[in-house]
Formats: structure tokens, sequence, C-alpha cells
């Protein structure tokens, strides 16, 4: 059929809203020559193998079609490796050297959520793995439930020169007996890092052999078990950060109650703009008892510096919203005077994410911007469900 005559502007349009609607998309690729190239765009821009099926499936795909490959930017491997057999990893190898990725996803689907190690895997997938690093298209990786020794992740990152984009998930990192550290320049310049139940990561990032290089990192995302015998490494991993470091999230998943907030040195990051805590998922206060000791005694701990926040999201669980009738809601005075324009002046929003449905969440809202009114402050006070993101009241 020949091309529909439309702007190739309206017609990319029409697509970007039918991208996460496959069937639909398969019906677009049917049009004309000029919407299936951009359909396939679409379609194959992701893709994320679960089984050993699927990979044959891809690699027959890109052997009829070769021109897919050129449109795959992103794929993710949730594959367990103890039952990868000699074909699949061929096929894994050769469909790995045929892309030029952006984002590059491994994942280990183990009994139990047992770690595999990344040195057990077979030569030809870690070499597929290193060759794909190695392109300087490759900006994001993703690794899930893996462990690596020391030796090996510094062997990993000095052969991913265009990473930029790194997220580690359930991964450990230990120092093996009679195993050397290892040597070599850092290579691999991070600007985007995401920390979520490490073993050992914090102090691989801390040494001085490290090959991620943390000096330009903006953004950082930290999901862990933070207690004080980590916030000495993350602290460190701070300080590496330094003034580059715009945002910072933070979440705690102890089960122990978060009471006195996180003792963590904030002097080093002098140009935050966002800050998002949430130190107590698990718990949650009566609203005549927000906000929380944690965030009262965090912010205390920030004062003088960093003095550039503009915004600030703190995830609270808050239950019975009528107690607030029958309090002073003298907390939340004590935060707006915390986040003075004098210790903040840069601080343009306080937002509060509730974390369960509140019935009463615009009372909440009303009362506590009663509380706030009237000291000064220069910022916009919100409240937000956390399961919605949807802004109830400005």
């Amino acid at each position: 059929m020949s091309n529909a005559i439309l702007p190739f502007e309206l017609i990319l349009t029409v697509l970007s809203n039918l991208k996460d609607q496959t069937t639909d998309l398969r019906s677009c690729a049917l049009v004309c020559d000029g919407w299936r190239t951009e359909s396939q765009a679409f379609l194959f821009h992701t893709v994320i193998l679960t089984t050993i099926k699927q990979c044959h499936q891809l690699y027959s795909l890109l052997t009829d079609s070769p021109h897919i490959a050129t449109l795959i930017k992103e794929i993710s491997f949730n594959l367990d490796v103890g039952i990868l057999d000699k074909p699949t990893l061929v096929v894994m190898d050769t469909t790995l050297r045929s892309l030029r990725l952006k984002s590059l996803s491994l994942g280990a689907l183990c009994e139990l959520l047992d770690k595999s190690s990344l040195n057990d895997l077979p030569p030809i997938l870690r070499e597929a793995i290193a060759f794909s690093l190695g392109h300087a298209s490759l900006s994001s990786l993703k690794l899930r439930s893996f462990a690596i020794s020391n030796v090996d992740l510094h062997t990993l990152f000095m052969r991913a020169p265009g990473l930029r984009c790194l997220s580690l998930s359930n991964i450990s990192s230990k120092q093996s007996n009679g195993e050397e550290d290892p040597v070599g320049q850092t290579s691999t310049s991070i600007e985007e890092l995401v920390i979520e139940s490490e073993d050992g990561i914090f102090q691989w990032l801390c040494q001085p052999y490290c090959s991620v290089d943390l000096a330009c990192l903006r953004s950082l995302t930290i999901v862990d078990g933070i207690d004080d015998n980590k916030c000495g490494f993350i602290d460190a991993v701070l300080k590496n950060a330094g003034p580059s470091l715009e945002s910072l999230y933070l979440r705690r998943v102890n089960e122990r109650p978060m009471k006195d907030g996180v003792c963590l040195d904030f002097t080093h990051i002098s140009n935050l703009r966002s800050l998002h805590l949430n130190l107590a998922p698990d718990d949650r206060y009566l609203a005549s008892r927000c906000p929380p000791k944690w965030v009262l005694s965090t912010l205390e701990r920030m004062i003088p510096s960093p003095v550039t926040i503009e915004k600030l999201v703190l995830d609270i669980g808050i239950i019975d919203a009528w107690s607030f009738k029958r309090t002073d809601n003298g907390r939340w005075r004590q935060m707006a005077a915390l986040l003075s324009s004098t210790s903040f002046p840069g601080l343009q929003c306080v937002r509060i994410a509730v974390i369960d449905p509140v019935t009463h969440l615009p009372v909440i809202e009303d009362l506590a911007t009663q509380a706030i009114q009237g000291l000064g402050v220069v910022w916009a006070f919100e409240m937000v469900e956390m399961a919605t993101n949807h802004i109830l009241r400005s």
C-alpha cells in the first residue's frame, strides 16, 4: 500500500499515544510502509525476556528481519541462569552482539531469592555482557539479585565508558579470601545511581580502587536498611558526589521503628535541589502526632545546610484525621519554624505524600495549613495521596 499522506509529526503523535498498546501498534504497522517503520520502533524499543522460548523467538526474528536489531534500545533478561543450555547461551550471545543498546537489565530469577554469582555465569555470556558494556551507546545498566566480588565489580565497570545510569538491586559485594584489591584508573562516571537492598556496595563505592566515579552524580536513590552502621558509608558516598548531587531519595526498609531520623552529613551536597524522605514506610501515625519525630530530628540535623533545597517531599503514614480537632498542631508549627526562610531560603514547596488513602485528607491539609500560616514561610504546602500522586490542594 502506498504511504498515507499524513505529516510525519502527526503519525508520530498517534503512535506515541499507543506506545503501550501492542495490539494497536501491530495494526498500525500494517497501514503502509511509512507507518510500519515507526510502529516497529515503538513495538521493539523495549524487549523483556523471561523464558528460554522467548530468547529463541527473538533470535529467529532478528535472523529473518535484521533491521529489527537497530530498533531495540532496551533489553531485559530475567532468567534463571542455572537452566540455560548451550543453544540458549549461543542465542543470547549472538543477540547481545547484534544490538546497540541504550539500556541493559540483568536479573537472576532463582528459587528462594538466592543470589547468583556473576562469576558463575558461563564465559560466553559474560563476554557478551562485556561486549555490550563496551559500547558508548549503552548508558543504563540494571543488575538484580547477583553476588559480585570486588574484583568483578571493578572489572565490570572499567568496561562501560558510556554508562551514566546504574541501578543495583539485591546485590552483594564482598572481597574473597586471598583476593587482592583491584587496580586501574576510574573510567565510568555515573550521573544517576539507584541502590536497593545492598550488601557491601556502599563499602565498595568508598574504596580508592572503585571503578565508579561519583564526582558527577546528579541523582541518588537509596532503598535500604538505613541505620547507624550504614550512615557512615552513605556519608562517604554523599561526600564523593559533593556539589554535583541535585536529587536525593532515601527510603528506609528496617522493621525497627525510626524515631530519631537519620544522622547524615549534608554539608558536602551544597547544590541539593530535591530531597525525598521515606524513613518509616511501615509505621502509621495519628494525625495529632504528625509530622513524626523522625521528620523533625532529620530537619534539625540538616541546619544550617544545605540551603539550596527547593522541594522537600515527606512520605508519612497518617491515620485518624479527626484527631486534628483535638490538638494545637504544635508539630506542624515546629516543622515550619525549622524550614524558615532563613534556614532554607530556596525552599519553594513542601509536600506530604500520604502513604495510605485517608478519607479526610483535605481536613488534615486545612488544619496543617492553618497551623503553618502566620509564621512567615514563603513555600507552598501540599498534601498528596501517594497511590495516585494527585494533589488534593495546593
